[in-house]
């Protein structure tokens, strides 16, 4: 009976998981989805936390994105900074699950996001808003657009992303652990909007070389 108790219980943890997993792979489409529909519409990516202005407070591609569906968020004011009085009160806002792994446990409910988009000098993100790339789901369609990254401590509402070197780091740590958020490891989000796992990747410099586009 107790060997029974423990099988069943194993097997209620993974299916558990794998519910999670493809919550978390669904989520990334439907962040490629609005990073697509933004491109259309704007010529290029939201963007990223790298390009101050200094007549505007920072706003994270997050917001931008999902701000044309998401309901009242056109209360959101641009104009104010993400952490002002106006704004804070989309920090936990139901649609903010939209960038938030169900496997990210601990974090339901705080707001944070699982979901990074990979910023900096010779990444997709950047080279798309310099104009080196004009259509990234054609030119570079394989290379990584956001990853999944577990307890990131970013807000979703926060302009605050990951860099290539912070990325590798990632990539490097959890690889050693086994891939121990799903079990195929996290995910990653490409420019064509495909969704894949770290253990597609063989090894760190393959993986260098999906985040930069010159590679």
């Amino acid at each position: 009976m107790l060997l029974c108790a423990v099988v069943l219980a194993v097997f209620w943890q993974r299916a558990r998981e794998d519910g999670r997993n493809s919550a978390c792979i669904g989520r990334l489409h439907e962040i490629g989805f609005l990073l697509r529909n933004y491109h259309a519409v704007h010529g290029t990516y939201p963007p990223s936390p790298d390009e101050v202005r200094t007549d505007a407070p920072a706003v994270t591609w997050r917001v931008l994105v999902l701000r044309p569906t998401g309901p009242d968020l056109d209360a959101y004011d641009l104009a104010q900074a993400w952490s002002s009085a106006q704004n804070e009160q989309f920090l936990r806002a139901p649609y903010g699950k939209s960038f938030w792994c169900p496997s990210d446990s601990g974090n339901e409910g705080s707001g944070t996001t699982s979901y990074l988009a990979v910023v900096g000098k010779g990444t997709v993100w950047s080279e798309v808003r310099l104009g080196h790339i004009r259509s990234p789901d054609k030119e570079v369609p394989q290379k990584i657009v956001v990853i999944e990254v577990p307890h990131s401590g970013v807000y979703w509402t926060e302009p605050r992303d990951i860099s290539a070197v912070d990325a590798t780091m990632l990539f490097r740590r959890e690889n050693g652990l086994k891939h121990s958020r799903h079990r195929r490891g996290l995910h990653y989000l490409t420019a064509d909007g495909s969704v894949h796992s770290f253990d597609e990747i063989g090894n760190v410099e393959e993986f260098a070389s999906l985040i930069r586009v010159a590679d």
